[in-house]
């Protein structure tokens, strides 16, 4: 990972969306279970519903399906998955704890916002306008058919490029494996939460700095 000390000049946060910014576990919960029961699948607890997210729609349906599943089966799963996400997408939306105050900080440090995620853009889009309405984020990359997701990099670095800001100034914050290979991958300074849905015990990757909560990410800025 980047070495770099406290207040050393990042310029941009980009975050990930579920499970960072945003609390969407029962909203997630509640659409897949309704989708796999449509197709007569096995259901989850909304613990277990935890372990599906970090990859979106099409994540969750690798995740339940065997590896040598028919594409025809997959893709009924997501597009049942996609049908439920239409009516549930926001039930029970928020921000957790902590959130608008770092934002707020964040702001007025002048410092710049994006997102990352691998939540549909069209969700993802949603997600914001309903919850992070009050702040500007420079960009909102969410996924989108044939363009590569995390951990790929491509999506911070799309960010940086189009803004100008340097990989040593930017700051990639998540709370899943997946988004901690993505800052590895993109060269730039990564921040694991371990409020979201990620588990720092199982983690095998060394993140640049561990959080408990929202505002201890304000002390390298």
């Amino acid at each position: 990972m980047v070495n770099k000390e406290k207040n050393m000049g990042f310029k941009i946060a980009i975050f990930d969306l579920d499970g960072t910014l945003v609390d969407s576990l029962e909203a997630i919960s509640k659409l897949t279970n309704l989708a796999f029961e449509e197709l007569g699948m096995e259901t989850y607890s909304i613990e277990m519903a935890r372990t599906l997210i970090g990859n979106g729609v099409v994540g969750i349906a690798d995740k339940v399906l065997p590896q040598n599943c028919d594409l025809e089966k997959r893709d009924k799963v997501i597009e049942a998955i996609r049908k439920y996400y239409n009516e549930y997408w926001d039930y029970n939306l928020k921000l957790y704890d902590g959130v608008e105050e770092l934002l707020d900080k964040l702001t007025k440090k002048g410092i710049k916002l994006a997102i990352n995620t691998n939540k549909d853009q069209k969700f993802a889009d949603e997600t914001v306008k309903r919850t992070l309405k009050k702040w500007k984020f420079l960009n909102v990359v969410g996924a989108v058919d044939g363009i590569p997701r995390k951990p790929k990099p491509n999506g911070i670095e799309h960010i940086l490029e189009e803004h100008g800001i340097n990989k040593s100034e930017a700051v990639y914050i998540g709370d899943m494996r997946v988004d901690i290979e993505t800052a590895i991958n993109a060269e730039v300074y990564g921040v694991f939460c371990e409020w979201g849905f990620g588990d720092i015990e199982t983690l095998d990757l060394k993140p640049d700095l561990t959080v408990k909560i929202p505002k201890e990410i304000l002390k390298i800025f």
